[in-house]
């Protein structure tokens, strides 16, 4: 059994991640905190 009772999965916003956390369930969802790692834009 884990004893993992929180996750805080780092991910990439991509539109495949984004549609995954979608399909989660509620009780899925309680137990996750994404973190969106966001691409710097170049300021020129």
């Amino acid at each position: 059994m884990s004893k993992l009772k929180h996750y805080i999965p780092i991910m990439n916003l991509k539109q495949g991640e984004l549609k995954a956390i979608k399909k989660l369930t509620p009780n899925a969802l309680e137990k996750i905190t994404p973190f969106f790692d966001i691409p710097r834009i170049p300021i020129v």
